[in-house]
């Protein structure tokens, strides 16, 4: 069997037919350099006129170029409407960016597996993730209602008594009982509460998966005392 080309066999491409991709020629040199030294690098006349060419050529009327994919997909959404709590489907073998923009705008990915003849979404199991939404959102109905609390209380507390007892021989009809003793407390509490309202996912309650637009609520408290004290008693009976 003959050894790959990594291990020193014949490598099936020819490199000398590999070229760089994408081809650059004088006339994307050209385009580049009336780019750079044009007034106006946002939406200068090379992308003016290339959105015109390529809507065109799609038979539409009109074409918006980003800066990446990824701003174009946040700006299907937003040109869709959608916002917190809405399930969008998505191909579940794609680039980051196909889930996390719908993240972006609060809203819930739901994944559709690809048919491996096209790497797109199996239409097949589209309708079952669509019931599978459907049966998620229910739940996500009486999850954006619900509330999250998030609480730390902590107290630093410590405490120290000091008791003595003196009794004394006075004779056989004197009793005489002494108790004297020393207190001292100290406690430091501190509690932050942090509550919001609209989890987005029933299954993950998490403050940070929550909308944005609903109740949302922090308040902290911090108390401080310290106590001193003295006591004492004395008992005397006289015996008859």
């Amino acid at each position: 069997m003959e050894n790959f080309a990594i291990y020193g066999g014949k490598p099936s491409v020819d490199v000398s037919k590999v070229v760089n991709w994408p081809p650059i020629d004088a006339i994307d040199e050209k385009m580049v350099l009336e780019a750079l030294h044009g007034p106006k690098q946002a939406r200068g006349p090379q992308n003016l006129a290339f959105e015109k060419e390529f809507a065109e050529w799609n038979g539409n009327e009109y074409a918006l170029f980003t800066n990446s994919g990824t701003a174009a997909l946040h700006m299907c959404l937003v040109g869709c409407g959608i916002g917190a709590g809405d399930h969008v489907l998505v191909t579940a073998y794609s680039w980051s960016s196909s889930a996390t923009c719908i993240l972006h705008h609060d809203a819930i990915p739901i994944f559709v597996d690809i048919d491996p003849e096209t790497f797109l979404m199996d239409p097949d199991k589209i309708e079952a993730a669509a019931r599978r939404s459907q049966g998620f959102g229910e739940r996500q109905e009486e999850a954006l209602a619900e509330s999250l609390e998030w609480a730390r209380r902590n107290t630093d507390y410590w405490s120290a008594n000091i008791v003595g007892t003196w009794t004394p021989k006075l004779g056989e009809k004197h009793d005489l009982n002494v108790v004297a003793g020393w207190n001292a407390e100290n406690s430091h509490y501190n509690n932050y509460i942090v509550q919001r309202r609209g989890i987005l996912d029933a299954d993950l309650p998490s403050l940070e998966l929550m909308d944005n637009e609903l109740f949302y609520s922090y308040n902290d408290a911090d108390t401080d005392y310290s106590i001193v004290g003295v006591f004492g008693r004395v008992n005397y009976s006289l015996l008859r």
